[in-house]
């Protein structure tokens, strides 16, 4: 799992899946730098690109059976999500390894911090319509420069109601301020985002048991400050 901190929202699903399937899983996160790469000579000074350029260098050394990252990215404020070609470019760099790449589609951003919202008045008026969240097609498919050998999840019905994207779902919050999921929605998505990585990532369930990543200490966190 690489990326910025809605990557990292994502532990404890994968944590209970990994569990679940005797994998290793490792979080390889800064808050604010999501996985990229540059073809032009990058600031030194900019710590998200230093960090871009360790990242795919230590992934190339451990050759993980996959990489995971959140794939495309909303906007509290524009229609509609998008991707980066600079993120496609790490992905790409990771395939010529051979590494496989999974995205997720990423889930809403709101322009308010939602458990206020929700504590202040009726659920269902902390919410923003799904067809203005995101785009009619995740723009990660078939885009120019992502790797045909990366696969897409897209777990946005189990985040978002057909016509809204609510704060609370049943009793459950969603969210923990105006774009991160809680820990405990977040562990609701183990089943989900289980049956579709088995459905698109078949290969990490081929038999023999895989073998866990080496050279790898403990603790499985590696995050920036």
């Amino acid at each position: 799992m690489v990326g910025d901190s809605h990557t990292i929202q994502w532990t404890p699903a994968m944590t209970e899946i990994g569990e679940q399937e005797n994998w290793r899983v490792v979080l390889l996160a800064r808050r604010g730098c999501r996985l990229a790469a540059s073809e032009l000579p990058t600031d030194p000074a900019n710590m998200c690109w230093a960090w871009r350029a360790n990242a795919v260098e230590l992934l190339e050394q451990l050759r993980p059976d996959a990489v995971m990252v959140v794939g495309s990215r909303t906007s509290p404020d524009e229609p509609g999500d998008v991707m980066d070609p600079a993120e496609a470019l790490a992905w790409q760099r990771l395939a010529e390894s051979g590494i496989r790449v999974v995205t997720l589609r990423d889930n809403p951003r709101f322009g308010f911090d939602v458990p206020a919202c929700v504590e202040e008045a009726p659920a269902a008026g902390c919410s923003r319509p799904r067809d203005e969240v995101y785009s009619a097609v995740n723009p990660v498919r078939g885009a120019e420069g992502v790797p045909p050998s990366a696969v897409h999840l897209d777990l946005t019905r189990f985040i978002c109601a057909e016509q809204l994207c609510e704060g609370v779902v049943g009793n459950v919050l969603i969210y923990r301020d105006d774009n991160h999921m809680t820990a405990t929605y977040a562990a609701t998505l183990a089943r989900p985002l289980h049956q579709a990585l088995r459905a698109k990532a078949r290969w990490l369930f081929a038999e023999p048991a895989r073998t866990p990543l080496a050279n790898v200490s403990d603790p499985q966190v590696t995050e920036g400050a």
